[in-house]
């Protein structure tokens, strides 16, 4: 799974607001922590490449000091040093590995350090099927795509129930953009093994929101923010509209 966040693009709407305001998604937090820069001046995108062994994000910004130099990071209580000639600050065994000025990832040391032996690899390369879901999506300021289950059944933790199980265990492919006004318009395409299944997935996430109209205070998180969505299934696929406010959002991604 793959999934996108433009920052570039968000400084021209509305909800850059919040960024403004120091409100940010825990893994953004994390990289500011670690480097002592700031994200809504420093960095341009993010893109996470998620699977169910874990995540790892990649950054493109501006990393880079003054005539060629060095960039100086400050922030307290991060270990500094160098892995085969990449910078890394790390904290508790998280850290963030530049690659050059203006290109850093960011996730577990050990596996920042595993990307880097094993990039010339076979194994190691780009998941291109992945790369050519995200180039066929229309322009947007967040996105994700994924082939697959796995990668999102843990990306979801405990935002969606047991009960959800079939939105994971049948799922193929998933195609997600939003764009964002005052609020985050979300448009989803699931496409699931069978009509039957999609039929399925449909009733169960139905129920779910349902569940969230009710009893608001029993509901995960993120049916709680989708309860409004326009839900639909069309042979194999089940599509979502929805919106969601900038909490909404933010508990939705932890």
């Amino acid at each position: 799974m793959l999934a996108g966040l433009r920052i570039d693009r968000l400084k021209k709407t509305p909800w850059f607001r919040p960024f403004l305001e120091g409100r940010r998604p825990a893994a953004l937090r994390r990289f500011e922590e670690r480097t002592g820069m700031d994200l809504a001046r420093d960095v341009w995108e993010v893109v996470w490449s998620l699977s169910g062994q874990g995540s790892v994000a990649f950054l493109r910004g501006k990393f880079g000091g003054a005539f060629g130099q060095e960039p100086r990071f400050d922030a307290p209580g991060v270990v500094k040093r160098n892995y085969k000639t990449y910078y890394v600050l790390e904290r508790d065994g998280f850290a963030v590995l530049f690659l050059g000025a203006g290109t850093a990832m960011m996730g577990p040391a050990r596996e920042l350090e595993r990307i880097v032996d094993n990039r010339d690899q076979p194994g190691e390369q780009p998941p291109m099927a992945l790369i050519r879901m995200v180039e066929e999506l229309p322009i947007c300021e967040l996105w994700a795509v994924a082939r697959g289950g796995n990668a999102l059944r843990a990306a979801s933790g405990e935002k969606l129930p047991l009960r959800a199980g079939p939105v994971f265990d049948a799922l193929e492919e998933l195609r997600l953009t939003a764009r964002a006004t005052g609020v985050l318009a979300v448009d989803a395409k699931a496409v699931f093994r069978t009509a039957e299944d999609a039929r399925a997935v449909r009733d169960g996430l139905g129920a779910l929101r349902q569940l969230a109209q009710i009893r608001p205070g029993e509901a995960a998180p993120a049916m709680a923010a989708l309860q409004k969505a326009r839900l639909e299934a069309s042979g194999r696929e089940v599509l979502l509209k929805g919106e969601l406010g900038f909490d909404d959002w933010i508990r939705w991604v932890g």
